[in-house]
C-alpha cells in the first residue's frame, strides 16, 4: 500500500496504482445481434453476397455443415461404461512442432514421447484462438469463442449457458479438481464451474506486498498440488484438469534445462521432466493403466515467425497448431498417429464419448473416437479468431478458416495458403486464387452464423486494479474497463500485419516494465508513440512507467491522452486521478476518480481512493458512507478499515475509531498506518504507554516512517 500524509500526524492508506491498460469489450449477444455482423463492421471487409457464391461452395458447405450438425446434436446415448479416471493436461503456449514426437529433433521431451507411444497422437490439432482464457473456455466447453463469448484474457467471465466438462463428469459421480498455473485462469473468470476443488491461490500472504503478488507458479508446484488432490480419494473416479504455464514468456528455465537449448525449448524440457515425475506417481499408485490421459495446449508461440515474437496478434499455424495426445485406458490404439485435422473443441465430446456419456447440446465439437475405431473421421473445418488487435490497440481483428489443407485468414488484406505445399505459410495465394478464397469465405461466414446463434454469451468481468496488475505481470494486455472502443461509420482499421513492428516494440516495453526496467520501457515507448501517438495501450504503459518512477508530472500527459482516446475507460480515469493526487492536486483528482467510479461502481480501489481524497479535503460526509460501504461489501479490506477509523477519529467518534483500527489489525497485524493511527487515538484518550507501543510497532515495520517517529517523540514527552 502507499501512504498519503495529512497534516503530518496521521496517515491514510490507499490502494497502490497498477499499470493501466485498454478496456475489455462488452460481450456481444449472439442472439440479439449477429456476432459475425459485428466483426464484419469492425474489419471493414467487403463481403461478397451469399447468393453470388452459393453455387460455387455448395459441395463444401454440405460437408462442413454436416459435421457441424453432428457436433451440435451430440452423439446418441450409449450404455454407461466403466468410469475411467480422466486427466486433462494443458501446457500453455506449447507449439506442436517443438516436441520430438512431432518431429522436432532438438526437443528433450521424453515423457511426452512415451505418452504418445502409449496413446494416439493427432498430427493436426487446431486451437480456436491464440489466447489463454478464451482457448481454455473452448477446451472445457467444446464451444467456439463467438459462442461462449470470451474474446480476450480480461473483461469476460464464462456465463452459465455452456455446460462445462467438469459439470458433466461431476453429474456422473466423478470427483472434479482443477489446478492452474497462472492467474489468467483464476476462478473469478468462470472456468471453476463444475469443479469440486479448484486450486488458484496466488496470494503472497501479506497486504504490504500487494504489488508483488505472485501470479504464476512453476510446473513442479502445480503437479505437486495435483498429486496431493488425486491421492486424497483414489478409489472414486476423478477428473483432474492440470494447467502448466511454464513455456509462456518470459522464458526462464531452471539452469539444468538451459544447456544447448533455446530458453523456450528449455521451458518445454522442464515441463516434460515434471510430467515424467507425475506420470511415475500415477503408475506407482496403480492409476496409470486405467486412466484416460489427454495432453494438449491452448495455443502455440510465434518465436519470430511472420514477425510475431509471442502470440495473439496473428492466426498462423505457429500459434494455432497445438499438440493433442490421448492415452486411452489399457493403451487402446497405442502408437497410432492421426493425420486428419481436429480441433480443441473436439476434446470435450471425445472424452465424454469414451466414458459413454452424450455431449450437451451446446457442444460444437465432435467425438474423435472414429479415428481409432473405424480409422475415419469426418472432414472437420477449423474456425479461429483473434480480437486482441482490436480490443487492445484499435486495429482490425482477424478470423480464419482451415479445411482440406487450405487456409483463409480474413483481414483488411486477406491471405490464402495451401498448407500441403506451404506448411510455414510463406506464399500468400489470395491474389492468384481469389475465387477460391471467396468460396472459403462464404463457408466461414455460414459456420460463424451458426455458432453465433447458440445461446452461450459471456458475462462482463469486473476488472479491478489488482486483476489488471496480476494479468500484466504475466505479460497480458489487461483492460481497465468493460466498454467497447467505438468505431466510426467510415473509420477503417489497420491490418495487424502493418503494425507487427509496433506490437513487438510495445511487447518488449511491457516486458521491461514487468521486470522493473522502467527507464528502458520508457525509451522504447517514446519510439512507439513517435510512430503512432494513437495507441491507447502505449500511453497507458508509459503513464504507469512514470508513476513507478515517481514522476507523476510526466505521467500526466499520457493519462490525458488515454482519457481522450477512450473516454469510457475507467482505468484511464482512475490513474489520472492517482497521478493528480500524487501531485497534490486533489481538487482535480476527485472528479476523475468520481468518473472512474461511475464507470465501474463496484471498483473497490476507486471507492477506497475516492474516500481517501474526501478525507484529505475533510469532506467526512462524503468519505464515511463510501468507507462503510467497503467494509460491508469487502470485510477483509484492511485499507478501508484504516481509513474509516481515521475518519471516525477526526470526527471525535473515538470508540468507533478504535473498533475500526483494531479490526484492521486483526486482518493484518503488520499495517504501520493502523499502528500509527491507533497510537494517536491512544494519545487522544490519554493512554501514552499504549500509544508508545503502537508507534514503536509502526517504526519496526517501517523504519523510515517519519510520522510515527514524530508521534513517538510526542508520546515519550508526555
Amino acid at each position: 500500500m502507499r501512504q498519503w500524509t495529512i497534516a503530518g500526524d496521521y496517515t491514510l492508506a490507499t490502494l497502490g496504482a497498477a499499470v493501466v491498460a485498454p478496456d475489455p469489450v462488452n460481450p456481444v449477444n449472439p442472439v440479439s445481434e449477429g456476432v459475425f455482423d459485428r466483426i464484419n463492421r469492425i474489419d471493414r471487409i467487403q463481403w461478397p453476397t451469399i447468393e453470388r457464391m452459393r453455387s460455387r461452395a455448395r459441395l463444401v458447405l454440405g460437408l462442413i455443415l454436416l459435421a457441424w450438425g453432428a457436433a451440435c446434436s451430440g452423439p446418441a446415448d450409449e450404455p454407461a461404461r466403466t468410469s475411467p479416471n480422466v486427466i486433462l493436461i494443458s501446457i500453455d503456449t506449447l507449439r506442436a512442432d517443438h516436441l520430438s514426437c512431432y518431429g522436432y529433433k532438438k526437443a528433450r521431451t521424453a515423457s511426452i514421447d512415451r505418452l504418445a507411444a502409449e496413446g494416439i497422437l493427432f498430427e493436426q490439432a487446431i486451437s480456436p484462438v491464440p489466447l489463454t482464457l478464451p482457448s481454455h473456455a473452448s477446451l472445457l466447453t467444446g464451444t467456439l469463442p463467438i459462442s461462449h463469448g470470451i474474446r480476450d484474457n480480461t473483461g469476460f467471465v464464462l456465463s452459465d449457458a455452456p455446460t462445462t466438462l467438469a459439470q458433466v463428469l461431476g453429474s456422473r459421480g466423478y470427483r472434479t479438481g482443477g489446478v492452474v498455473g497462472a492467474f489468467v485462469l483464476d476462478s473469478r473468470f468462470g472456468l471453476v464451474r463444475g469443479f469440486d476443488y479448484y486450486f488458484d491461490n496466488f496470494e503472497s500472504g501479506t497486504l504490504e506486498t500487494a504489488s508483488l503478488q505472485v501470479s504464476e507458479r512453476r510446473g513442479e508446484d502445480v503437479l505437486a498440488e495435483a498429486q496431493r488432490w488425486v491421492a486424497q480419494n483414489p478409489e472414486q473416479p476423478f477428473f483432474a484438469f492440470i494447467h502448466l504455464f511454464d513455456p509462456h514468456a518470459p522464458y526462464a528455465p531452471p539452469v539444468s534445462f538451459q544447456n544447448a537449448l533455446s530458453p523456450y525449448d528449455g521451458e518445454v524440457a522442464y515441463v516434460d521432466a515434471q510430467l515424467g515425475t507425475f506420470f511415475a506417481f500415477l503408475q506407482e499408485r496403480g492409476l496409470w493403466k486405467d486412466s484416460l490421459v489427454v495432453l494438449t495446449a491452448d495455443h502455440g508461440e510465434g518465436l519470430g515467425e511472420h514477425g510475431e515474437a509471442h502470440h495473439g496478434m496473428f492466426l498462423y499455424d505457429s500459434t494455432l497448431h497445438v499438440p493433442l495426445i490421448l492415452k486411452l485406458p489399457d493403451a487402446v490404439g497405442h502408437g497410432r498417429r492421426v493425420s486428419d485435422q481436429v480441433r480443441l473443441i473436439d476434446v470435450m465430446p471425445t472424452i465424454l464419448d469414451i466414458i459413454g456419456q452424450s455431449a450437451p447440446e451446446t457442444v460444437q465439437g465432435v467425438s474423435l473416437q472414429p479415428a481409432w475405431k473405424t480409422g475415419q473421421l469426418p472432414e472437420l473445418a477449423a474456425y479461429s479468431e483473434t480480437q486482441l488487435p482490436f480490443l487492445n490497440y484499435g486495429w482490425s481483428g482477424l478470423d480464419s478458416y482451415r479445411a482440406k489443407g487450405e487456409k483463409l485468414i480474413d483481414a483488411p488484406r486477406p491471405e490464402l495458403y495451401n498448407l500441403k505445399d506451404d506448411p510455414r505459410e510463406t506464399q500468400d495465394l489470395f491474389s492468384r486464387h481469389r475465387e477460391r478464397a471467396l468460396q472459403l469465405r462464404e463457408v466461414k461466414q455460414r459456420i460463424v452464423g451458426t455458432a453465433a446463434r447458440l445461446p452461450s454469451n459471456s458475462r462482463q468481468a469486473r476488472v479491478d486494479q489488482e486483476t489488471i496488475r496480476r494479468l500484466r505481470s504475466l505479460g497480458y494486455m489487461a483492460g481497465g474497463s468493460s466498454r467497447m472502443p467505438q468505431v466510426g461509420p467510415n473509420q477503417s482499421l489497420a491490418d495487424p500485419k502493418d503494425k507487427i513492428g509496433l506490437f513487438n516494440r510495445i511487447s518488449e516495453a511491457q516486458l521491461a516494465s514487468q521486470e522493473g526496467k522502467f527507464e528502458e520501457s520508457v525509451e522504447l515507448l517514446k519510439e512507439v508513440l513517435l510512430r503512432d501517438p494513437s495507441v491507447f495501450f502505449a500511453h497507458s504503459v508509459q503513464a504507469l512507467n512514470y508513476l513507478e518512477l515517481k514522476r507523476p508530472a510526466d505521467a500526466l500527459p499520457h493519462l490525458r491522452s488515454a482519457v481522450k482516446l477512450r473516454s469510457e475507460d475507467q482505468g484511464a480515469h482512475f490513474y489520472l486521478a492517482m497521478a493528480l493526487m500524487q501531485l497534490g492536486r486533489t481538487d482535480q483528482a476527485i472528479p476523475e476518480m468520481e468518473v472512474a467510479l461511475r464507470l465501474d461502481p463496484e471498483n473497490e480501489a476507486a471507492v477506497n481512493n475516492l474516500a481517501t481524497m474526501y478525507l484529505q479535503k475533510k469532506q467526512f460526509d462524503s468519505a464515511v458512507p463510501l468507507l462503510e460501504r467497503i467494509t460491508r461489501e469487502h470485510p477483509q479490506d484492511v485499507a478501508a478499515f484504516v481509513n474509516l477509523g481515521l475518519a471516525q477519529m477526526l470526527q471525535k467518534q473515538l470508540s468507533q475509531s478504535m473498533t475500526s483500527f483494531e479490526r484492521a489489525l486483526q486482518l493484518n497485524p503488520n499495517i504501520p498506518e493502523a499502528h500509527n493511527n491507533l497510537g494517536l487515538l491512544c494519545l487522544e484518550m490519554n493512554q501514552p504507554d499504549q500509544a508508545i507501543l503502537h508507534f514503536e510497532r509502526a517504526l519496526a515495520l517501517r523504519p523510515d516512517y517519519a510520522n510515527a517517529r514524530e508521534n513517538l517523540a510526542r508520546a515519550r514527552a508526555k
